[in-house]
């Protein structure tokens, strides 16, 4: 593996360079870069940091021994490559977009990363490719973002291009305090989108949940991490009050 360098062949017959291109090279989706590698697929990840891609060229990423063993293994193989060259999506497969959307200064959710991600991925998007959007947003965001854009190109989703919305169902692991990812909940701009992305998620995880429409996937998303971020902020109210009354478990 070597940060630009792009030039490897598939592990299949395709008009594709690779099988699956991350786009967001973070918490989740360098895991999830390293999870299709280790199934075998051959893997691009694009981030906009060139400060991130050096330290995961380094192997000096935040992760779990599981995904740094992982890691060590795939900067040695051909098959995981990395760039900043956003132009070099058009190249795989299918794209899945990782791309996080971090709080500003006033709390309020800082859609621009994602904004600039969705325009060059409908830029760059070529027939024959599966779009996979996972980054937590509004709903509605899938068809304005990715679908809207992809027809002013005179690409016809659902032929030229299949585009869903993927919400994983993520744990942090215990044993591990890395991302476990139980389920996808996956819905499609188009029945025909929706059956590629369970085809492509499914080399995952076993468990993927097809739903009729992008804005239930999207919908799923906004629930689970709610409840999550409501759960753990009731359990850590609750500690707060047993350290406070010196209970102790």
């Amino acid at each position: 593996m070597a940060i630009g360098d792009t030039h490897v062949r598939p592990s299949h017959e395709s008009p594709f360079q690779y099988d699956v291109c991350i786009i967001g090279l973070g918490y989740v989706g360098l895991h999830t870069a390293l999870t299709y590698f280790a199934s075998g697929l051959s893997v691009l990840g694009i981030d906009a940091s060139a400060d991130r891609l050096i330290s995961v060229g380094a192997g000096m990423a935040d992760l779990t021994d599981a995904d740094r063993e992982q890691l060590d293994q795939a900067l040695t193989d051909d098959r995981f490559q990395m760039t900043a060259d956003h132009a070099t999506l058009g190249e795989a497969r299918a794209v899945i977009i990782c791309v996080p959307a971090p709080v500003n200064e006033y709390f309020a959710p800082d859609l621009n990363p994602l904004k600039r991600a969705c325009a060059t991925v409908t830029q760059h998007a070529r027939p024959g490719q599966l779009l996979i959007l996972t980054s937590t947003t509004y709903v509605g965001c899938t068809h304005e973002l990715l679908v809207r854009p992809l027809a002013k190109r005179g690409l016809e989703v659902g032929q030229d291009v299949h585009v869903a919305f993927c919400a994983e169902l993520i744990e942090s692991d215990s044993t591990t305090g890395g991302p476990d990812i139980r389920s996808f909940v996956v819905g499609g701009a188009m029945p025909t989108c929706a059956q590629r992305a369970v085809e492509t998620l499914h080399v995952h995880t076993a468990s993927v949940d097809e739903v009729p429409s992008l804005a239930i996937a999207e919908m799923a998303k906004l629930l689970e991490n709610t409840f999550r971020a409501v759960s753990t902020a009731v359990a850590n109210d609750f500690a707060d009050i047993r350290r406070s009354m010196k209970v102790d478990t």
